[in-house]
């Protein structure tokens, strides 16, 4: 690396000089027509951070007004240096130079000096670098350049986060060939129609003083915050949440504002440095006040570069009546909550289930297992019902799943069989987090399709859960949301008991999402850039 490293500063020098040499009279043309169309200065002299932080004047050809600064404070800007569409502050020549990059090409002198490189990550002002994360200053560990990863990947058009996540990348995978590479898609983009910038968020309230009202929970902190808040849905476990993230590829996170939380997988989309959000596989969105969660979020999202979120609401939380505006909500088929202090648990069920499982009593044996050591003799159940009834390949999960499932919730997780002479007949896998019982999966034996072994022990883990004081009993819904044989099966555990089920579809960054999807359409599969790799629109029940 430290070779290679040489040879790139070797490689600078050589062209730097070249460059001043042969383009001498284009550098001469450009300042006697900025000199003419609005006066001195024609350079423009910046203090910006350089490597390891250490300050450098950048030079660049002016290209607005002599009191741009002023000008922009003048326009009620909170960032004075930033740009905003179509700005009145640039010149006719500037508007030439910044759609050309002819703007930087006295950096070339900053290159000769040591002080830049031809390609690296751009430099930025020095009170800016003064509010860096430290995974920020990663940028300071190379040169910073007059072209970059982040300048051929969108420059002004693309949030700050993402330009930070792009040259984040170009330090960790640094190479002569990408630098090879950048300086070719220099070219490529030359003269392209000038970009229309975003709003500078980040730095703005980092010099304000400002952060966003939303926290991550460290992970060692996370259960515990959801029992300090009266949270402890199975759905926002740490335990759940990370086996979920086996199946979405997603980093797990538990965002807090205030008093209000809310569980999910943060995904890289692939191709790209950018991210979006997805709730669990399951249910999810926020509990807690919502007034003050959604608009912490909508700025956590803004500061990050989220390009969109995908929330499986939670029926029994009915939090989607809070949903921030923009969001675009769409109604699956209602969920069943089987209500477990009301009633006699028997006698609410549709006729047809108590008629089968009077059949069924005489002939299994209900084993509960509490926290079980292991989940093989229910997997292998599960994975030959799957195959038998022909689910689709997503509902095989593979081993990792299982074990992190089995190693995160450990106590939480109640197995139910039947058992007969043969073994186990039928199993479900619930979760356990009061006031709630959740229905997780479940599984049986060819032999044990009519038999009503399924029947027997969804009452039992009902009776189970109503003697331990659970208020519900969530069986889900269909597949998908749909209102299917799954769906009838489970609505005769307690009819008239259904909960609406909403999911919903926001896109933070609309230009991204366009570009990225061909389309700014949220109806379908959602995000549609994820709809070829069948990757976002996992199942909801």
């Amino acid at each position: 690396m430290k070779a290679q490293l040489r040879v790139k500063h070797l490689l600078d020098w050589i062209v730097a000089l070249l460059a001043l040499i042969v383009l001498s009279p284009l550098l001469a043309g450009i300042a006697l027509w900025i000199l003419l169309e609005s006066g001195r200065p024609v350079l423009l002299r910046q203090e910006r951070a350089g490597k390891d932080g250490k300050v450098f004047r950048m030079l660049k050809f002016r290209t607005m007004v002599p009191d741009a600064i002023a000008a922009g404070r003048a326009l009620g800007l909170e960032d004075p240096y930033g740009l905003v569409p179509k700005d009145p502050r640039i010149t006719r020549s500037g508007r030439f130079l910044r759609r050309t990059g002819l703007d930087e090409l006295p950096q070339l002198w900053n290159v000769l000096r040591g002080e830049m490189s031809i390609v690296g990550p751009r430099p930025d002002l020095v009170e800016q670098a003064a509010h860096y994360s430290d995974e920020d200053r990663i940028r300071l560990a190379m040169r910073p350049g007059i072209t970059g990863w982040s300048q051929v990947r969108g420059r002004d058009e693309i949030p700050w986060p993402v330009r930070f996540r792009h040259d984040a990348w170009y330090v960790r995978n640094w190479s002569l060939s990408l630098d090879a590479k950048i300086v070719a898609r220099t070219f490529v983009h030359f003269g392209r129609a000038e970009p229309s910038p975003v709003e500078d968020r980040m730095n703005i309230n980092r010099a304000l003083g400002k952060t966003s009202e939303l926290v991550q929970v460290p992970a060692e902190a996370w259960d515990a915050t959801l029992a300090d808040l009266g949270h402890e849905d199975a759905y926002l476990l740490r335990g759940y949440v990370e086996a979920s993230c086996l199946l979405d590829g997603g980093r797990p996170a538990l965002l807090r504002a205030e008093d209000a939380v809310m569980a999910c997988s943060i995904r890289a989309i692939p191709g790209s440095a950018l991210e979006d959000v997805i709730s669990p596989y399951g249910y999810g969105g926020p509990f807690g006040p919502a007034d003050r969660f959604w608009p912490a979020y909508l700025d956590w999202c803004a500061e990050r570069g989220i390009v969109s979120s995908f929330i499986r609401f939670h029926p029994l939380a009915a939090n989607y009546a809070s949903a921030p505006e923009g969001m675009a909500l769409e109604r699956l088929a209602d969920t069943v909550a089987w209500p477990l202090q009301k009633d006699d648990l028997f006698e609410s069920m549709h006729r047809h289930h108590r008629r089968v499982v009077r059949k069924a009593e005489p002939a299994y044996d209900v084993r509960v297992e509490e926290g079980p050591a292991t989940l093989a003799g229910f997997v292998g159940l599960y994975e030959e019902t799957m195959r038998r009834v022909g689910a689709d390949e997503f509902y095989l999960f593979a081993p990792e799943y299982w074990d992190a499932l089995r190693d995160g919730l450990a106590d939480r997780l109640v197995l139910f069989e039947a058992v007969d002479g043969e073994g186990v007949a039928a199993s479900i896998l619930c979760f356990a987090a009061a006031p709630l019982l959740n229905y997780h999966l479940g599984a049986s034996a060819e032999r044990a399709r009519s038999s009503g072994a399924t029947n027997l022990v969804m009452l039992a883990a009902a009776r189970w859960g109503r003697e331990r004081g659970y208020t519900h009993f969530h069986l889900g819904g269909g597949v998908g949301g749909t209102e299917d044989s799954l769906w009838e099966f489970k609505h005769r555990f307690a009819p008239g008991n259904e909960r609406e089920l909403w999911i919903g579809k926001l896109v933070h960054d609309e230009r991204t999402y366009a570009e990225l999807s061909d389309s700014s359409a949220v109806d379908g599969w959602f995000p549609a850039y994820r709809a070829k790799a069948a990757v976002g629109g996992l199942p909801v029940a």
